[in-house]
């Protein structure tokens, strides 16, 4: 369990773009739950934290990466209770050989981007890789969304989003904590464009990063139009598309 309280000033204390906090303000006692890919969840809603493909014990990381999966329970369950409908997939490898793309440092301010290094055929897979990690759209299960959205009506709507952002916050540490050393560095080393507006720097890599991940939800059938229910993902390669051309890019998942 990651809930003690202790935790949440500590990272108040570390990261000084988000110190302020609504007076009187307690930090919801609902956490993040480490979880075994292979368990059943014995709460179906609360949010885990699942590592797929799953670490073996003395053996070196998987060659295509680990993802770090916040999920509630019974998601979880629906997802990964089912082998035979959704097995663990080696990682497709790029449709000929590679070479299509170079990662480096843009012209502007905007960090690093993906640049062709040739003629990309229709359909063909650039590049395909594991996400970094992938979280839900909001950070509080539906459960407690109806009893935190009460007690943060207290507040102003600055200071309620503060409170979000801090609690996001203190979720994607424990996750981007579970990293593999080397997908940790992937991960800080994106861009952050949310440095000015109250966001914590995990978030803020996140929400600069972050794709619709529209094949998971949590609902027996998803409702697009409905955010709560989907996931969002961040990659390594696929972050440093530019996002303004996802009309012209197909990615799945």
């Amino acid at each position: 369990m990651h809930s003690a309280s202790s935790d949440y000033f500590r990272i108040a204390q570390c990261h000084n773009c988000i110190t302020v906090l609504p007076p009187g303000y307690k930090p919801p006692k609902t956490a993040l739950v480490e979880s075994n890919p292979d368990a059943p969840e014995l709460e179906a809603d609360i949010h885990v934290v699942v590592t797929i493909p799953p670490r073996i014990v003395g053996q070196p990381p998987d060659p295509d990466g680990h993802t770090e999966w916040i999920v509630l329970g019974k998601t979880k369950q629906r997802f990964l209770g089912d082998p035979a409908r959704y097995p663990f997939q080696p990682v497709p490898k790029p449709s000929r050989g590679g070479g299509a793309y170079i990662i480096k440092s843009t012209p502007t301010t905007m960090g690093k981007g993906m640049f062709a290094t040739r003629n990309i055929e229709m359909g063909e897979i650039i590049f395909a890789e594991r996400p970094l990690f992938i979280r839900p759209s909001v950070f509080s299960p539906p459960s407690e969304m109806k009893k935190r959205e009460a007690e943060l009506s207290k507040y102003s709507r600055e200071d309620s989003k503060r409170a979000l952002l801090f609690e996001g916050e203190l979720q994607l540490e424990v996750a981007v904590g579970r990293m593999d050393p080397e997908r940790t560095e992937k991960y800080l080393g994106l861009t952050n464009a949310h440095k000015d507006d109250g966001t914590g720097p995990l978030c803020g890599i996140a929400q600069t990063n972050m794709y619709g991940c529209y094949e998971l939800w949590d609902d027996a059938e998803p409702d697009l139009n409905e955010n709560r229910e989907v996931y969002a993902m961040v990659c390594d390669v696929g972050s440093r598309i530019n996002h303004r051309l996802d009309s012209e890019f197909f990615n799945g998942f």
